[in-house]
């Protein structure tokens, strides 16, 4: 992303600071300090942390080791640091003095550390303290161009990475082998890493959304659910498809289709001005009517982008109205405990008040 990406954000999250009354906003290490900073990091034990008054600049606060790496990443002009000798808590407390003084309305990151949490406590007692996500989650669940064309580089890998992997699917493979080739795939794809454990769950194991691996090897007649994802550029991708090992039954035939037509009547309802709740419900209408109601269960989508899971979710009482440049998982599903389970997602992105898919791997059924 260039500086002029940062420099409208940072202008965006000024704004919303502005109409929320937040006074002070904390970010350490994780999705939204990403966002703001294009600097990525894994949370430590070391206090690092962003923080953006509502009238100033912001102010990046680091442990010494990271200033050069910082310095590089961030282009933030303020930029201090503390020594590992040196008591953070003190260097903490000059900085928020300095922005908000001893009170005020602060927005903690949401995935912060408990023990910076009391350190902002401790330095901030009569403060008020809210989840940033108030703010955060308005920020990112819009996509700007620069961030969709990353994801749309990202899905194309990751729809070759999923050729890959049907390509070796077989009776006899374990799901444990098949998911190191997911991981291989991916990274011989341009993957820098992998947002979650594969998922591999083969015939019977397929009735568990959240299954992962283990060593059952397939047999015939299995339904094998492949669901995966990479990081590319920063951002997530995910994708899911059931393909089968022969003979297949009219069962798995059936399920098949009406998971495959309620991607489609889902796709179909996600436009613009349209609630999230209605496209959730467009998924659910064609499998209740097969019969199978009962056995879809969870959620239509989740949002994706620098998390694999974020705003906006695809589920009843989510009334927010589908916005240009928000994108999200749809991926309805069977899974019938005993059997197997059918799983198709697609992620898309909103653009001109329609649906557009990211990855465009086949939806039709594969049979091996």
């Amino acid at each position: 992303m260039n500086s002029e990406v940062y420099r409208h954000r940072l202008a965006r999250c000024r704004s919303l600071l502005e109409q929320t009354g937040v006074d002070l906003l904390a970010l350490t290490p994780g999705p939204n300090m990403t966002y703001m900073t294009g600097f990525a990091e894994e949370p430590g034990e070391r206090l690092l942390t962003y923080l953006l008054p509502r009238e100033g600049e912001p102010l990046l606060l680091v442990p010494e080791l990271y200033v050069e790496q910082v310095a590089n990443a961030t282009g933030i002009d303020d930029l201090r640091s503390w020594k590992d000798s040196e008591n953070s808590l003190k260097a903490l407390e000059l900085a928020v003095d300095e922005l908000v003084g001893e009170k005020g309305r602060v927005a903690l990151d949401t995935r912060m550390w408990a023990r910076f949490v009391l350190m902002f406590r401790e330095v901030l007692p009569t403060s008020k303290f809210v989840d940033a996500s108030l703010i955060m989650g308005e920020l990112r669940i819009i996509k700007g161009k620069e961030e969709i064309e990353t994801m749309q580089r990202g899905f194309k890998a990751t729809d070759r990475a999923m050729g890959m992997v049907i390509d070796t699917l077989r009776e006899g493979i374990s799901e444990r082998e098949l998911a190191e080739i997911i991981r291989s795939s991916l990274m011989r794809c341009g993957a820098d890493a992998t947002p979650f454990i594969p998922i591999v769950s083969s015939g019977p194991n397929g009735s568990q959304p959240h299954y992962r691996y283990g060593d059952r090897r397939l047999r015939p007649g299995d339904a094998v659910v492949l669901d995966f994802g990479g990081v590319f550029g920063g951002y997530c991708t995910d994708i899911t498809r059931t393909a089968f090992l022969a003979p297949v039954g009219e069962e798995q035939k059936r399920v098949y289709e009406l998971v495959l037509e309620s991607n489609e009547l889902a796709f179909g309802a996600a436009m613009a001005e349209t609630p999230a709740e209605e496209v959730d419900r467009a998924a659910r209408r064609i499998i209740e009517e097969g019969g199978y109601g009962v056995k879809f269960i969870h959620r239509t989508g989740h949002g994706i982008g620098l998390e694999v899971h974020e705003e906006p979710y695809i589920v009843a009482g989510n009334g927010r109205p589908l916005e240009n440049g928000m994108t999200f998982s749809i991926e309805p599903g069977i899974y019938l405990p005993g059997k197997f389970g059918v799983r198709i997602e697609n992620i898309v992105y909103v653009a001109d008040g329609k649906a557009v898919r990211f990855d465009e791997y086949t939806r039709e059924m594969q049979v091996i």
